[in-house]
């Protein structure tokens, strides 16, 4: 009976130290959040990247997060780090084949919601790189809303990881 309780803590400890670092791992923040005036958008875990280093074109992802209790329409994106900005998304054609394509009249975020900008989906597309984008380099982007544009610097992380949100919030 002793060696049965024995094993049995061992597991649990096991488990609560598997999960502490994974817990830990998990907690890396690359970069901190950006609010508008009014505290009611939140832009998070925003970062760039490119192909290759001599690529011609780019992607910029993130998180926007509608704390308004209004829908809130973002129409575009401006930078002079490239030629043409443009809200993309990967879609799906009937016969299973994945293209990429312009989001037309733009995005709409829902009340106490979130739209989530990420590879293989939604994202910014920079076409026309004037530039390459190099890890480290900060890159300005305006988002333009309905009614107010924000100002954005967006870090280049070309080795961050495909990641799977965590986030809670409704879609």
């Amino acid at each position: 009976m002793k060696k049965i309780l024995y094993i049995l803590y061992i597991f649990i400890l096991a488990i609560i130290v598997a999960f502490r670092i994974y817990s830990i791992g998990h907690e890396k923040t690359y970069h901190t959040a950006h609010h508008f005036n009014h505290n009611e958008l939140k832009i998070s875990e925003a970062y760039a990247r490119a192909a290759s280093p001599n690529a011609k074109s780019g992607a910029i992802f993130f998180i926007i997060e509608n704390g308004t209790d209004v829908e809130v329409l973002l129409s575009g994106v401006k930078t002079d780090v490239a030629k043409r900005a443009e809200l993309h998304v990967h879609k799906e054609n009937k016969n299973g084949v994945m293209s990429m394509m312009k989001i037309e009249g733009g995005l709409k975020i829902a009340p106490k919601s979130a739209l989530i900008f990420k590879r293989g989906g939604q994202h910014i597309m920079l076409m026309g790189l004037k530039q390459s984008l190099e890890n480290g380099t900060i890159i300005p982007i305006e988002l333009v809303f309905q009614d107010k544009s924000a100002q954005l610097k967006i870090t280049v992380d070309n080795d961050r990881p495909i990641e799977h949100s965590s986030h809670k919030m409704s879609h």
